[in-house]
């Protein structure tokens, strides 16, 4: 499949199985920076290859067989982000603008060794859950965000939602990462913020960047 075919089923796959929202013809366009005809056209070339199900003024969907292409995709991506933060420690913006290309061009013989040289990992360091090669997914799922949970309560994070490079840059900057503890103290109305302390500094997410922090809570 070609490059852009491969996006394209990739970022299906994220609106609806990584985001939970519709995969509109609007939003991937969106995600994808191209036409919204130029969407309809991929859409209607996928369906006739019976990968993904597109109906006029519906959202689209992935056919099982779109499903099993996508996984393999994101799997090769997320693979390579873990090598190139465990091996060259690029740090979380640098490791998706690479891995982008890298998945591409990367053979399952070549990422089935990749997995068993990491170890055979769950998650990559986004916290993004890896699919072994028969598509299953293991690990501890974390659906709340620092959004969603109460104030004056300890959490553990567990993933960070977002390849919005300006996003990783901050939460790289005050050292948000993958299992690290955070507490929030408390929510701010009517501005929808949250006051949180991480590596006894204080700071105030709004509400974009605090709803791609999703956390569980801290184990005593």
């Amino acid at each position: 499949m070609s490059e852009s075919v491969e996006n394209f089923m990739k970022a299906v796959y994220q609106q609806i199985y990584d985001y939970h929202e519709k995969a509109s013809t609007s939003v991937i366009a969106e995600k994808l920076n191209i036409s919204s005809s130029a969407v309809t056209d991929m859409s209607k070339k996928l369906s006739n290859k019976q990968l993904i199900i597109y109906e006029k003024y519906k959202n689209i969907t992935l056919t099982p067989q779109g499903y099993e292409m996508a996984l393999r995709i994101v799997r090769r991506h997320r693979l390579w982000e873990l090598f190139l933060s465990t091996v060259f420690n690029l740090d979380m913006s640098q490791i998706h603008r690479e891995a982008e290309l890298l998945e591409h061009t990367t053979s399952d013989f070549l990422t089935d060794k990749l997995e068993e040289y990491l170890g055979h990992p769950y998650s990559d360091p986004h916290g993004d859950p890896i699919p072994d090669k028969n598509g299953n997914f293991h690990g501890e799922p974390a659906e709340s965000t620092l959004l969603d949970v109460k104030p004056d309560r300890k959490y553990t994070i567990k993933r960070l939602n977002t390849r919005s490079e300006n996003v990783l840059q901050f939460l790289n900057e005050y050292h948000f990462s993958v299992n690290k503890p955070v507490k929030l103290m408390q929510h701010i109305q009517p501005e929808n913020a949250v006051l949180v302390k991480i590596d006894n500094t204080k700071i105030i997410l709004n509400a974009l960047i605090a709803s791609c922090v999703l956390v569980v809570k801290a184990k005593k």
